[in-house]
């Protein structure tokens, strides 16, 4: 499902990303770990395609990201990954049935008001579908851009600091929620945390700068 191989991503030629080898299969589960600085964030939008590695080869599904032309990974990555976002970015003119509409929209599917409802359903969510953003609470939103990543069935799930700026009932939701909907649809997963909250639910873990894998 997601294989990385010599991969090294550097910003004014400082490595701030060395990972030589991980492979996450479908079904299974990853936390990368490690303080605000360490490069989290930088990795997981590597593995989106968001960024291009400098050196060494990501594959989602048997696809080498780096080999696609932009508009071939943005409909790659908006057919078979699912990112949530730390801040989220919900766009605050759409009701939330509407924001999930816009990411089939993106990766060229057909809309499928059933499926968005599904969705929604399954985050406790269906009876705000025509809100607003700014009408739902920090812990809502959160699980808006959960049913977003989901929306279009991937699978790769990738989720940065989910939890983060939530309280524990509602970190506890999120968490439940990303592991019980991966494992369901036998999708892969992979979390950035530095919530221990988050962390401690997940088997396998790898911090970064650290050479190995928690399994």
């Amino acid at each position: 499902m997601l294989c990385i191989r010599d991969l090294e991503h550097c910003y004014t030629d400082v490595p701030v990303v060395r990972l030589a080898h991980l492979d996450v299969g479908a079904g299974e589960q990853l936390a990368i770990l490690g303080p605000s600085g360490s490069g989290k964030s930088t990795l997981l939008h590597l593995l989106a395609g968001v960024l291009t590695p400098t050196r060494g080869e990501i594959q989602v599904c048997e696809q080498p990201l780096a080999r696609m032309s932009e508009a071939a990974r943005d409909r790659f990555r908006g057919r078979h990954i699912g990112l949530v976002y730390q801040s989220l970015h919900l766009i605050a003119a759409l009701s939330v049935a509407e924001n999930l509409a816009l990411a089939r929209y993106l990766a060229g599917l057909a809309p499928d008001p059933a499926r968005i409802d599904d969705t929604l359903e399954r985050v406790g969510l269906v009876a705000f579908k025509a809100s607003y953003p700014a009408q739902l609470s920090q812990g809502q939103r959160q699980r808006v851009a959960l049913a977003r990543a989901l929306v279009n069935e991937p699978r790769l799930i990738l989720a940065d600091e989910p939890t983060s700026s939530l309280d524990d009932a509602n970190a506890e939701r999120v968490a439940t929620l990303l592991i019980e909907r991966a494992r369901a649809a036998d999708a892969a997963l992979v979390v950035t945390t530095h919530d221990r909250r988050l962390a401690d639910r997940f088997e396998r873990r790898l911090t970064l700068g650290e050479t190995r894998v928690v399994a």
